[in-house]
């Protein structure tokens, strides 16, 4: 859709610039697909097997393989250059499962791999109202995406922390990205609100990387 387009103008910045992908929540692969255009290995993983038969359809490429698992339970020797969870870890059942899933990416990752989070930021209060105006099936959208709640830059802290990890915050939208493909002439004020009230974004990316982050030492 029009808006995950606009989405993705602002995670292709994150990336590196080359190499392979493990791409956690792919579903029917609109960004696998976007992925595989600019020469990326990617290795598509989802619970859904529909929706990766859909994805797999659509890249007509053989740079791409598909695994229908469960992330924290997905066993492989390789280890990729970036490990990708894009709107994914809203949809987790518990906060404890979004950490089990973050120690196990860092298990997949190369020395010098990265880690590319973009997520709905849980503490902007306008998501519900918003979403509850929204029907999906018998239920509104809210019903549906209230696990955000788990996903706010203070839980994502919390786990980096206790592992003297670094990472970077970045904040995105504080207009929707809905809006602004509609009104284009607003992404100017956009990127400008940006940078003056941040934390009033509705989206947020983090990166990690184990060799432009190194771990602070602990002198406690």
């Amino acid at each position: 859709s029009k808006h995950n387009s606009n989405k993705f103008n602002k995670i292709i910045k994150l990336l590196k610039p080359q190499g392979t992908i493990l791409e956690c929540g792919a579903g029917t692969g609109f960004y696998t697909k976007e992925f595989l255009k600019r020469g990326y290995t990617v290795t598509a993983i989802d619970l859904s097997k529909q929706a990766l038969k859909i994805n797999k359809a659509q890249a007509l490429n053989k740079q791409l393989t598909t695994h229908a698992i469960n992330f924290i339970d997905f066993k492989t020797t390789e280890k990729y250059d970036q490990i990708i969870f894009i709107k994914v870890f809203h949809h987790f059942d518990t906060l404890t499962n979004i950490y089990k899933a973050l120690d196990h990416a860092r298990k997949l990752l190369k020395n010098n791999g990265k880690i590319i989070i973009f997520e709905p930021n849980g503490k902007n209060i306008l998501w519900k109202p918003i979403l509850s105006l929204r029907k999906d099936k018998d239920k509104n959208k809210w019903f549906y995406e209230q696990n955000m709640k788990y996903t706010t830059k203070q839980n994502f802290h919390k786990y980096f922390k206790k592992h003297n990890l670094n990472y970077n915050l970045k904040y995105h939208y504080i207009i929707p990205s809905t809006l602004l493909n509609k009104l284009p002439f607003l992404n100017k004020l956009n990127n400008y609100l940006e940078k003056i009230i941040p934390k009033w974004a509705f989206n947020f990316s983090l990166t990690y990387s184990p060799q432009e982050h190194k771990p602070q030492q602990n002198t406690s």
